[in-house]
Parts: structure tokens; sequence; C-alpha cells
């Protein structure tokens, strides 16, 4: 696809969807809230209001970043701290289910989701597990990836060992190799 036609698409995606959602008048600048993480799929918002499209729309936009979905969900649920979210399914699904109205427009992921082993590890699935082997961000579509994997892989795991946290953190955790694979998305 041509950068114009990108462009082009961007513009009309974003030109329709802040006017069928937000009903935005030519006179008068609605005000939204929209959340993201640092993630592929917040791309074309941010983009969107680097080159001012939101503007040419109407729409005064503030954006939020949050770490990863259930932090995001959260924020939502306690203080409606957001009017619009770009977010993985897991988290999406677990937000509707606590009362947030949600319009699953999905992508693929699993080329930027990915489980990741430290610089040691050198097999896939491990011959021994110990607490906390295993790396995940809670209530994420990597943390599903990671226990499908495990399950996949025929490997009896317990709680006990995965060791939940942001996705800084993981990457962290496995540079410091205090985990052994942990469940990344990109850009991690």
């Amino acid at each position: 696809m041509n950068g114009s036609m990108t462009t082009f698409s961007f513009r009309a995606l974003f030109a329709t969807l802040a006017a069928s959602t937000f009903c935005v008048s030519t006179v008068q600048s609605q005000s939204v809230s929209i959340s993201l993480q640092p993630a592929y799929h917040g791309i074309p918002i941010y983009a969107a209001q680097e080159f001012g499209w939101f503007e040419e729309a109407g729409l005064n936009v503030t954006i939020s970043f949050y770490s990863s979905g259930a932090p995001q969900i959260a924020a939502a649920v306690e203080n409606s701290t957001w009017d619009m979210g770009i977010l993985g399914s897991v988290p999406a699904v677990l937000g509707g289910a606590q009362g947030i109205v949600t319009v699953g427009i999905n992508n693929d992921e699993s080329a930027v989701t990915e489980i990741v082993g430290a610089r040691r590890v050198t097999e896939w699935p491990p011959s021994e597990l110990s607490e906390g082997i295993f790396g995940a961000t809670a209530s994420s579509t990597g943390e599903l990836l990671l226990l499908e994997c495990l399950l996949a892989a025929g490997i009896n795991f317990t709680a006990d060992n995965i060791q939940y946290g942001s996705q800084a953190e993981l990457v962290t955790l496995l540079e410091d190799e205090e985990i052994s694979y942990a469940s990344l998305w990109s850009p991690n």
C-alpha cells in the first residue's frame, strides 16, 4: 500500500469514526479522552493526534497511556477516566464483564506477541519447572498466549510458576535472568 493511500485510509477512518461516534458539529469542538498502550494497535490514534486529524474533525482529544490492558480497564471502571480505549481482546472482554461498553474491531497481533527466553535458555518446553520461571502481564492477551503455549506443550504448571508484572518489569526480569521465559508484545 503506498503512502498516499495509507494517509487517505487513516484520515477517512478517523473522520468517519469521529463523526459517527461523537456526532461532531463543525461549529463546536467535542472533547474526547482516549486511552492507549505503547503497542502496535495504538499507532493510528497517535498518528491522528500528531498529524492534527482529530482537530480537523472537530475533536479536542486527550490521550492517556497505560502499561497494559488491566490498569487501563481498572481506570475506566473505577474513575471513568477515558471515553474510548484501544486495547487487547482479553482486557476488552474483561472490561465488558465489568460494564464497559465494548466494540470489537480486532487485529491479529500474533506477529508481535511471543514467548521470549532469557539469554541462557536453550529449550522449549522447559524440562524442569521452578517458582516464577515464566513471566506475564496479568489479564492480558500475552498472559493468554503464555497459558495456551504451556497447555499445548503439555506442561503441568501452577500459579507459582508464573510471575506477573508490567512489560517493562518482565524485560528487566529477563535481562537479569530472574525468570526464564516471558510473554512480551511489541515494542518490548
